[in-house]
């Protein structure tokens, strides 16, 4: 059937009484939190469409009580993010009864799961018919190949190259009229791509949707993290209406200058169709927490993992405007840290003392493979996946490392 979107729909459904099936289960109640769990999880292998607040005989839809629109989808979303691993992509539908205050039918769009078999309760359960049972182990075994042949067999792209030659290039002119990298700076880069997503719905006029996106990411790094706001969403505030437009992309950036040798900066961009991309660039020799200049190169590195995990956030939100596709990949790395020593640590042990500590790498990649799912609930996990290595290059102590990752109370690296 065609997944239901207004009252309408749901009262066609109603009157023709339509049969349950393998892709189709009505719930005249949502159930315990373990239940939920499993009716998603076996939904995810094959993909379907749960219908709460249907009452039905014999496999049939009869009527449609309800249930509480806002008490019950909140309650689902937790369950999903709590119970099922991985954490699988759905989208849940309020569907309003127009006679009934916060009454109507909570529909759960599950799109069929590359990362399917999905674990619940020690189980991995799947959709027969009309009802749900669990997988044999065969199946489970088929599934677990299917998931590393579709992790895998995605062609390597430089999706950092895809990204990069939206940006203004990091030079500064040199002899003979020649250009050379600016070297009182690290940069920082990272880029996502969702695997055979289609085109943006406001493509290519994107620029007023990144901001909006923007606006909603700014609210939840209040929340979590507090002050100061990372540097691209500043940079979103301001600079939107006059983003770069070409054939392939959009880029939204600060005209390289000064400014890089005190601040932290950051430039954004999206190559069409899905590859969203972020540079940030720090002062290697400048305080910015006193506002001085430095006798030796620190890397800011908790300045960087704000911007990273915000951007992850940023990215998962951006991510749930395409068509249900499959996993992002992304790509990050790290240029210019010659030398460079932990802001954290030198904070504590300025000047000479500073000197000897672990120094970091002066360049470090990595890449990993992630849902949207991921990069909405738990982006400080996805970003200490990505900058764990490079951080222990010169911070090996594990507590001072988990106190870098959750600087506050109000961050989370998981949901």
């Amino acid at each position: 059937m065609t997944e239901p979107e207004t009252w309408a729909d749901i009262l066609m459904l109603v009157e023709a009484q339509i049969e349950e099936s393998a892709s189709l289960d009505f719930k005249l109640e949502p159930g315990s939190n373990n239940s939920i769990a499993k009716d998603v999880a076996a939904m995810t292998v094959d993909g379907g469409v749960i219908l709460i607040g249907i009452a039905e005989k014999d496999s049939r839809a009869v009527d449609a009580p309800g249930v509480k629109l806002e008490q019950e989808s909140d309650r689902l979303q937790q369950v999903v993010s709590a119970l099922v691993r991985p954490v699988p992509r759905v989208e849940i539908r309020r569907i309003a009864d127009p006679e009934k205050d916060n009454m109507g039918v909570v529909a759960l769009i599950i799109p069929q799961s590359a990362q399917a078999p999905h674990n619940t309760n020690g189980k991995f359960p799947k959709r027969v018919g009309a009802t749900t049972t669990d997988l044999s182990e065969p199946e489970i075994e088929r599934l677990y190949q299917f998931r590393r042949h579709f992790e895998t067999s995605n062609p390597t792209r430089d999706l950092i190259g895809e990204i990069d030659q939206f940006f203004p290039s990091l030079t500064e002119p040199g002899a003979w009229d020649e250009r050379k990298p600016l070297d009182f700076i690290g940069t920082m880069q990272v880029s996502l791509s969702m695997r055979g997503a289609t085109h943006h719905p406001s493509e290519p006029w994107v620029a007023p949707e990144l901001a909006s996106v923007g606006r909603k990411t700014q609210g939840w790094a209040f929340s979590e993290l507090g002050r100061p706001t990372p540097a691209f969403l500043e940079l979103l505030k301001i600079r939107s209406k006059g983003a770069l437009r070409e054939t392939n992309g959009v880029s939204i950036a600060r005209s390289v200058g000064d400014h890089l040798a005190k601040r932290v900066d950051s430039a954004i961009a999206l190559s069409f169709p899905a590859t969203l991309g972020m540079r940030t660039t720090v002062p290697l020799n400048w305080s910015l927490a006193e506002n001085v200049q430095l006798s030796y190169r620190v890397a800011h590195e908790r300045a960087l993992l704000r911007e990273l995990v915000t951007f992850l956030r940023f990215a998962g939100t951006w991510y749930e405007q395409y068509p249900p596709a499959g996993l992002i990949d992304i790509q990050l790395i790290l240029n210019g840290f010659k030398e460079a020593v932990s802001s954290s640590e030198s904070s504590e042990a300025p000047g000479i003392k500073a000197q000897r500590l672990h120094q970091s790498a002066p360049s470090f990649n990595a890449n990993l493979s992630t849902g949207t799912s991921e990069l909405l609930e738990s982006p400080g996990q996805v970003a200490a996946d990505l900058l764990r290595r490079w951080i222990g290059t010169f911070l090996d102590d594990p507590e001072k490392f988990e106190s870098l990752l959750d600087p506050g109370p109000r961050i989370r690296k998981s949901s």
